[in-house]
């Protein structure tokens, strides 16, 4: 009788395990490659028209093949994204006339689709780890490209050359900055010093580029982040906090923020125009909240002459497509975090990530009209997504089939 119940468990195992898998390693292995052609190829000489295009799609239907009846649970958690979109498109194209080629259609389909990718890839263990590894070389990768761009405020901010994908220099600091919040969460966590001491240089590295950038709203958020990160610090005990002191201090006296803390002086008096052109944004919602006024119209002009787009997420949604997408993109947030807030450590070891990147995310996407479409955001939500599937779940998803018997067995 017992040999019939676990010859039965085993089976019962092995059904789960065959009807909930995840996609393999090669496949996230191309994702990477995807990231590095993208953002590096064309700087290289390598770029080909609609290649980065079309090995998305591939990478798409390698998802869809690997996870088979998973799918389901996939496009339940990118649901809200995926509708979003969806409306976006729809409105777009029947009802304000846009070209399936503008960048406002284009952008949101390729987005559609890195979402449905990345959160596939989200269910595989330790994928936000090996991710922001891999975010960080494709960061060192920028570094040949980086370019110093003379502001009419008579200060200096870094960027990239313009072959170089995110050259903006708000968009170069948004990636540097993940990385650096996600070290500096393995800092906080780590129970290995070497790790620690490593951990800390990371984020100490793609913080002064930030700072190099001279993005306001993007190293608010890194610190911010970052001391949420160590809200529990003083739990590993006073090595950690002597470690991230003498840091800190041996960076001060070199001096290295010298030059970005004039640079942020400087920017400090400037106007962008940005609080200026929220009450016309809104107004231009409020006159059609239906439909919005269509992507080519985003935006307004201010007294002085000058064309300011919104420069925040949910303002574009708002003014280009209307009420609909902006509720299902409001729905998309207020999900992700609560699964950030909701995750319980026992659940998944990504848990410590969670709150500070969604923090993160969420205000360093408040300072671009589709920011929240790079890929560092689209995986910090995706991440917390994949945590609501449960501990038992993602643990018979992940484990080999002997432990997984195990598992069961306690539940």
């Amino acid at each position: 009788m017992t040999h019939s119940l676990t010859q039965f468990d085993e089976e019962g195992v092995s059904v789960l395990n065959q009807a909930a898998p995840t996609p393999s390693i090669l496949t996230e292995l191309g994702y990477y490659l995807y990231l590095v052609y993208t953002l590096l190829g064309a700087a290289f000489g390598l770029f080909v028209s609609n290649l980065g295009t079309g090995f998305l799609l591939l990478l798409l239907l390698l998802c869809v093949f690997q996870l088979r009846s998973r799918c389901l649970a996939v496009i339940g958690l990118t649901a809200f994204p995926l509708s979003c979109a969806t409306t976006h498109i729809f409105i777009q194209l029947f009802l304000h006339d846009e070209p399936i080629i503008a960048e406002a259609v284009r952008s949101f389909i390729l987005w559609s689709i890195t979402v449905v990718v990345i959160q596939s890839l989200a269910l595989r263990k330790n994928f936000l780890q090996r991710f922001y590894l891999v975010a960080f070389f494709i960061g060192l990768g920028f570094l040949p490209f980086i370019r110093i761009f003379e502001q009419a405020g008579g200060y200096q901010r870094l960027g990239l050359d313009r072959a170089v994908g995110y050259a903006n220099p708000n968009s170069m600091a948004e990636w540097y900055g993940f990385c650096a919040v996600c070290f500096a969460v393995l800092a906080f966590t780590t129970s290995r010093n070497f790790i620690r001491l490593f951990s800390w240089l990371g984020a100490a590295v793609c913080l002064y580029m930030v700072t190099l950038a001279v993005s306001r709203g993007t190293l608010f958020a890194a610190v911010l982040a970052t001391f949420i990160a160590g809200r529990h610090l003083l739990k590993h005990g006073f090595l950690p906090v002597l470690m991230l002191a003498c840091l800190t201090g041996i960076v001060v006296e070199l001096g290295l923020f010298g030059e970005a803390v004039r640079s942020y002086g400087a920017r400090g008096t400037e106007e962008t125009g940005r609080l200026e052109v929220w009450p016309l944004i809104i107004g231009s919602f409020l006159d059609s909240p239906l439909v919005g006024a269509g992507a080519s119209n985003v935006g307004a002009i201010l007294n002085t002459g000058r064309f300011v787009t919104p420069h925040n997420c949910f303002l574009f949604l708002a003014q280009a497509s209307g009420v609909i997408p902006l509720v299902l993109f409001a729905a998309y947030w207020i999900r992700a975090a609560w699964c950030a807030l909701e995750t319980h450590e026992n659940t998944t070891p990504d848990k410590p990530f969670l709150i500070p990147l969604f923090v993160y995310t969420f205000l360093f996407a408040q300072t671009g009209d589709t920011d929240f479409m790079m890929p560092v955001a689209t995986v910090a939500l995706a991440t917390s997504l994949a945590a609501s599937l449960g501990q038992t779940d993602r643990a018979v998803l992940q484990a080999p089939r002997g432990r997984s018997l195990e598992l069961q067995g306690a539940g």
